[in-house]
């Protein structure tokens, strides 16, 4: 009798040393930095079914439901969901076996960001004034998962900058009298560019035409003075 015929009684062996099994038809992956733990433990299965799926490269399930089946899907649960995400294309941002980057990035940095991102790396290529976390981590303020805040972003202005920009704090902390543009709209990102600028501080407009953008008329602050034209 052979397991065909009786498959309950006559059960296979457990296959030990499984990617040896996979690698005499596959070929193997380039040894990188960072390996993905499935890959680096011979748990090809983890991700694959090794006898058929409806799904491409007979994975067990489609898009992120098979990354949440170790990864917390709590990554993108927040009321805004970064796009790949949300349609759980992970492998978008991550390499699913081997990569030159931490988390299995395919890039580093705003590299990486840059390659759906292209009319911000336009902008970042042609400024003149770019910002430090544009040009060494988008991350920085932008969380790339999900977020409470719109634009993916860790907190709102003016508390994202002042995270930051320590020195900036203690001074509109000290100050008896503080701009009212940091109390009002978008805060800080009323004067500044969040990215890039061709103009020394990364303002939105040379200086004269920014101040004179908002000091042509009365502009109320939240607690319902107004700043005189």
């Amino acid at each position: 009798p052979k397991h065909e015929n009786r498959p309950k009684r006559y059960k296979f062996k457990e296959i030990k040393n499984l990617e040896k099994i996979c690698y005499s038809c596959h070929d193997q992956f380039m040894p990188k930095k960072f390996i993905h733990n499935p890959v680096e433990e011979g748990e090809c299965i983890a991700c694959h079914n090794p006898h058929g799926s409806p799904y491409k490269f007979q994975l067990l399930e489609q898009g992120g439901a098979l990354c949440f089946n170790c990864h917390d899907e709590e990554i993108v649960s927040k009321k805004y969901v970064h796009g790949p995400a949300a349609v759980g294309g992970c492998v978008a941002c991550h390499e699913p076996h081997t990569a030159d980057y931490e988390k299995n990035l395919k890039a580093k940095g705003p590299a990486l960001c840059f390659m759906c991102h292209t009319d911000q790396a336009e902008a970042f290529q042609q400024a003149k004034v770019k910002h430090k976390p544009v040009v060494e981590d988008c991350t920085k303020c932008h969380n790339p998962h999900s977020a409470a805040k719109q634009f993916l972003l860790n907190y709102e202005a003016p508390i994202l900058c002042l995270n930051c920009h320590k020195e900036k704090k203690k001074w509109v902390d000290s100050a008896s009298v503080k701009h009212g543009a940091l109390m009002v709209g978008k805060s800080c990102l009323n004067c500044h560019e969040p990215h890039v600028s061709n103009i020394s501080k990364r303002l939105s407009m040379a200086p004269m035409d920014l101040c004179l953008s908002c000091h042509d008329k009365e502009v109320e602050t939240p607690d319902g003075k107004l700043l005189a034209n």
